[in-house]
């Protein structure tokens, strides 16, 4: 007697199910950014079948049928992009198995790159008299104005003959000057 063992290999499980979306983390959903170059970040997507890629896309178009910035397949889960003009930008992300299996993007976050600080102006009043002096109060009301498609004005920061400086929620702040003599006014926004 003898026996006949015949081996046959199974073919290995197919595995055919993607990775999940992974979840935006920076930059946060509408946030302002001054610099160009943004750092996007997102988080690992873990899969059976690793390792696990992933791409992000950045766009000024809500159908991303022109990104400004494509990442194409990275291993890692944040990139810097490239130079972005100053403007209102979408961003999402996916991941994909070693397999190939594509997941879904994620959810779509958007962040405004505003390089220009805003304008900021000052109005005396009373205006001083042909000798440029004034002999009473002066009211200085400082306005902020943003650039179209910046981000607005969050705040005016002033300071009175290099004092400490005076922050001023808004567009914007006055302030009486009262003591005679000459003041330097130093102020932004």
């Amino acid at each position: 007697d003898y026996l006949t063992i015949r081996v046959v290999a199974a073919p290995a499980p197919s595995d055919t199910t993607p990775p999940e979306a992974p979840t935006l983390i920076s930059p946060a959903n509408g946030t302002a950014t001054n610099d160009n170059t943004v750092e996007l970040d997102w988080s690992d997507v873990s899969d059976p079948s690793t390792p696990v890629m992933y791409q992000v896309q950045v766009d000024n178009d809500d159908d991303f049928s022109s990104p400004e910035f494509d990442s194409d397949w990275i291993s890692d889960s944040h990139a810097t992009t490239c130079a972005l003009a100053d403007n209102t930008y979408n961003w999402r992300a996916r991941a994909k198995d070693s397999l190939n299996n594509t997941g879904p993007w994620s959810v779509v976050w958007q962040f405004t790159v505003d390089t220009e600080p805003p304008t900021t102006s000052a109005a005396l009043s009373p205006k001083p008299n042909a000798a440029g002096w004034n002999n009473c109060d002066v009211t200085v009301t400082l306005t902020a104005a943003d650039n179209d498609g910046g981000s607005g004005v969050k705040e005016i920061r002033y300071r009175v003959n290099s004092g400490d400086w005076v922050t001023v929620p808004g567009s914007t702040a006055s302030f009486t000057l009262s003591d005679e003599g000459t003041h330097a006014v130093d102020y932004y926004a």
